[in-house]
């Protein structure tokens, strides 16, 4: 991923093993490039049912606001 800066404060933010969740992007677009275009690997992607990703992230609560 080009900005690992940026999904690194996302992934820092909504999981609490962020590391695990790094390589998701990358292999997302590996997957992708196998598609004739984007809407079609969209479509795909989004077709699938949302149990088949596992348990939703478990939101992080921060303090010192």
């Amino acid at each position: 991923m080009d900005r690992p800066g940026l999904a690194q404060t996302h992934l820092d933010r909504l999981h609490d093993n962020p590391q695990d969740r790094m390589r998701d992007p990358g292999q997302l677009e590996m997957i992708a490039q196998g598609y004739p275009d984007r809407g079609r690997f969209l479509t795909d992607v989004d077709l699938d049912p949302l149990e088949s990703a596992g348990p939703a992230p478990r939101a992080r609560t921060t303090t010192g606001w």
